[in-house]
Protein backbone atom coordinates (compact mmCIF):
# COMPACT_ATOMS: atom_id res chain seq x y z
CA UNK A 1 0.00 0.00 0.00
CA UNK A 2 1.20 3.28 -0.99
CA UNK A 3 0.64 6.12 1.96
CA UNK A 4 1.29 9.36 0.28
CA UNK A 5 4.19 11.63 2.27
CA UNK A 6 3.84 12.26 5.62
CA UNK A 7 0.72 10.75 6.02
CA UNK A 8 1.09 8.81 9.00
CA UNK A 9 3.06 11.07 10.73
CA UNK A 10 0.43 13.81 9.73
CA UNK A 11 -2.27 10.93 10.92
CA UNK A 12 -0.06 10.56 14.30
CA UNK A 13 -0.50 14.70 14.80
CA UNK A 14 -4.20 14.95 13.42
CA UNK A 15 -5.28 11.85 16.70
CA UNK A 16 -3.10 13.65 19.17
CA UNK A 17 -5.20 17.05 18.27
CA UNK A 18 -8.41 15.85 18.21
CA UNK A 19 -7.51 13.72 22.00
CA UNK A 20 -6.60 16.98 22.94
CA UNK A 21 -9.90 18.86 22.24
CA UNK A 22 -11.39 16.03 23.52
CA UNK A 23 -10.19 16.19 26.78
CA UNK A 24 -10.54 19.92 26.73
CA UNK A 25 -14.37 19.39 25.95
CA UNK A 26 -15.12 16.88 28.73
CA UNK A 27 -13.55 19.07 31.19
CA UNK A 28 -15.82 21.95 29.90
CA UNK A 29 -18.76 18.77 30.02
CA UNK A 30 -19.79 19.24 26.74
CA UNK A 31 -21.11 16.82 24.19
CA UNK A 32 -18.37 14.05 23.23
CA UNK A 33 -19.47 12.32 20.38
CA UNK A 34 -16.10 9.63 20.24
CA UNK A 35 -15.93 6.77 22.66
CA UNK A 36 -14.17 6.52 26.14
CA UNK A 37 -13.11 3.69 27.89
CA UNK A 38 -15.73 2.83 30.93
CA UNK A 39 -14.45 3.31 34.22
CA UNK A 40 -14.51 5.66 37.10
CA UNK A 41 -14.11 9.06 36.81
CA UNK A 42 -12.06 10.94 33.12
CA UNK A 43 -10.01 8.12 31.37
CA UNK A 44 -6.90 9.68 29.67
CA UNK A 45 -7.26 6.73 27.14
CA UNK A 46 -9.71 8.29 24.78
CA UNK A 47 -10.62 6.99 21.70
CA UNK A 48 -11.69 9.11 18.98
CA UNK A 49 -14.30 8.11 15.97
CA UNK A 50 -12.75 7.85 12.67
CA UNK A 51 -14.85 7.43 9.77
CA UNK A 52 -13.22 5.91 6.30
CA UNK A 53 -14.31 6.85 2.86
CA UNK A 54 -13.42 4.56 -0.50
CA UNK A 55 -13.52 6.44 -3.68
CA UNK A 56 -12.15 7.21 -6.80
CA UNK A 57 -12.33 10.99 -6.74
CA UNK A 58 -12.20 10.93 -10.42
CA UNK A 59 -12.20 13.91 -10.82
CA UNK A 60 -13.22 15.48 -7.62
CA UNK A 61 -16.18 17.54 -7.53
CA UNK A 62 -18.26 19.55 -5.32
CA UNK A 63 -20.49 16.24 -4.32
CA UNK A 64 -17.11 14.68 -2.81
CA UNK A 65 -16.78 17.34 -0.90
CA UNK A 66 -20.10 17.55 0.36
CA UNK A 67 -19.86 13.90 0.78
CA UNK A 68 -16.65 15.05 3.38
CA UNK A 69 -18.33 17.70 4.57
CA UNK A 70 -21.20 14.92 5.81
CA UNK A 71 -19.35 12.35 7.46
CA UNK A 72 -18.36 14.87 10.12
CA UNK A 73 -21.99 16.57 10.33
CA UNK A 74 -24.21 13.38 10.32
CA UNK A 75 -21.87 11.01 12.52
CA UNK A 76 -19.60 13.15 14.48
CA UNK A 77 -16.61 11.58 12.67
CA UNK A 78 -13.45 13.21 14.42
CA UNK A 79 -11.39 12.01 11.63
CA UNK A 80 -12.08 11.06 8.09
CA UNK A 81 -9.54 8.90 6.35
CA UNK A 82 -10.19 8.50 2.34
CA UNK A 83 -9.04 5.22 0.62
CA UNK A 84 -8.66 6.55 -3.11
CA UNK A 85 -7.71 5.05 -6.73
CA UNK A 86 -4.41 6.12 -7.88
CA UNK A 87 -3.19 6.63 -11.53
CA UNK A 88 -5.59 3.70 -12.36
CA UNK A 89 -9.46 3.75 -11.36
CA UNK A 90 -11.75 0.33 -11.41
CA UNK A 91 -11.52 -1.34 -14.64
CA UNK A 92 -7.83 -0.33 -15.18
CA UNK A 93 -8.72 3.12 -17.05
CA UNK A 94 -6.64 5.85 -16.44
CA UNK A 95 -7.43 8.44 -14.03
CA UNK A 96 -8.48 11.77 -15.54
CA UNK A 97 -6.27 13.90 -12.88
CA UNK A 98 -3.52 13.28 -11.15
CA UNK A 99 -3.51 11.06 -7.78
CA UNK A 100 -1.65 13.53 -5.89
CA UNK A 101 -3.90 16.53 -7.47
CA UNK A 102 -7.18 14.44 -5.95
CA UNK A 103 -5.71 13.46 -2.82
CA UNK A 104 -5.02 17.19 -2.16
CA UNK A 105 -8.13 18.18 -3.40
CA UNK A 106 -9.97 15.73 -0.96
CA UNK A 107 -7.59 17.21 2.13
CA UNK A 108 -8.11 20.60 0.93
CA UNK A 109 -12.24 19.70 1.06
CA UNK A 110 -11.42 18.23 5.08
CA UNK A 111 -10.54 14.76 4.90
CA UNK A 112 -7.53 13.90 7.22
CA UNK A 113 -5.81 11.67 5.92
CA UNK A 114 -5.92 10.02 2.19
CA UNK A 115 -4.05 6.97 1.37
CA UNK A 116 -4.01 5.10 -1.88
CA UNK A 117 -6.04 2.04 -2.86
CA UNK A 118 -3.08 -0.50 -4.79
CA UNK A 119 -3.50 -0.64 -8.22
CA UNK A 120 -4.41 -4.88 -7.95
CA UNK A 121 -7.15 -3.37 -6.27
CA UNK A 122 -8.32 0.13 -7.60
CA UNK A 123 -8.00 -1.40 -11.21
CA UNK A 124 -10.31 -4.45 -11.00
CA UNK A 125 -13.79 -4.95 -10.91
CA UNK A 126 -16.11 -3.78 -7.85
CA UNK A 127 -16.04 -6.66 -6.03
CA UNK A 128 -12.60 -6.69 -5.70
CA UNK A 129 -12.16 -2.92 -5.89
CA UNK A 130 -14.25 -2.89 -2.61
CA UNK A 131 -13.09 -5.93 -0.66
CA UNK A 132 -9.38 -4.52 -1.01
CA UNK A 133 -10.56 -1.66 0.28
CA UNK A 134 -12.22 -2.44 3.08
CA UNK A 135 -9.67 -5.07 4.00
CA UNK A 136 -6.94 -2.27 3.87
CA UNK A 137 -9.19 0.11 5.83
CA UNK A 138 -9.54 -2.67 8.43
CA UNK A 139 -5.99 -3.60 9.08
CA UNK A 140 -5.13 -0.12 9.35
CA UNK A 141 -6.85 -0.71 13.22
CA UNK A 142 -8.37 3.01 13.24
CA UNK A 143 -10.99 2.75 11.23
CA UNK A 144 -14.32 2.70 13.26
CA UNK A 145 -17.32 2.85 10.26
CA UNK A 146 -17.43 3.62 6.38
CA UNK A 147 -19.50 5.90 5.09
CA UNK A 148 -20.72 6.20 1.81
CA UNK A 149 -22.94 7.47 -0.78
CA UNK A 150 -23.97 6.66 -4.32
CA UNK A 151 -24.70 8.19 -7.56
CA UNK A 152 -28.60 8.05 -8.68
CA UNK A 153 -29.19 7.44 -11.75
CA UNK A 154 -31.87 9.71 -13.48
CA UNK A 155 -33.94 9.62 -16.54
Amino acid sequence: MRIFPDSLLYLNLVLQRNREEKSERLEKGTRIYGREKEGKGRSSDLRIQSFGIIAEYNPFHNGHARHIEQTRLQTGAESVICLMSGSFVQRGEPAVYDKYDRAKAALSAGADLVLELPFPWSASVAECFASGAISILKDLGVVDSLFFGSEEKTG
